[in-house]
């Protein structure tokens, strides 16, 4: 039973990921930390301007950084919630993610599921 939990669980852990804007937030983040290490590595700008444009830069990665946070929190809420609730069930699934063989198996599922959804969508796109 927790194997098939498992799948389940990997499989609402990759809809949950691709669902939500995560690779949107992450270049959003590394686009302006990279703006930033420019701007300081820069001799053009003066230090005046540095100190405008880097509070700029923080307050947005700030921003970025929370929703992130956010984000990834989504994530270990629906894991959570699907933890707790085959546990209140009767399963162990807790106990069985936390072993060796639940880790390995609970990521091949996940990396299954990822391709085997990338090949379905892919599929079903050049029929129509």
């Amino acid at each position: 039973m927790n194997w098939l939990l498992t799948v389940f669980l990997c499989a609402c852990v990759v809809e949950t990921a691709l669902k939500l804007p995560l690779i949107t937030v992450v270049s959003k983040i590394a686009s302006f930390s990279i703006k930033a290490m420019r701007t300081l590595a820069s001799k053009k700008i003066s230090d005046h301007w540095k100190e405008i444009v880097m509070l700029k830069y923080a307050v947005i990665l700030f921003k970025s950084t929370i929703n992130l946070a956010l984000l990834l929190g989504i994530i270990v809420l629906v894991v959570t919630v699907i933890i707790f609730t085959s546990d209140y069930l009767g399963s162990d699934l807790s106990e069985f993610l936390y072993s060796w063989v639940g880790m390995i198996f609970s990521t091949i599922s996940a990396t299954a599921y990822y391709y085997l959804r990338k090949k379905i969508v892919r599929y079903k796109l050049q029929l129509f």
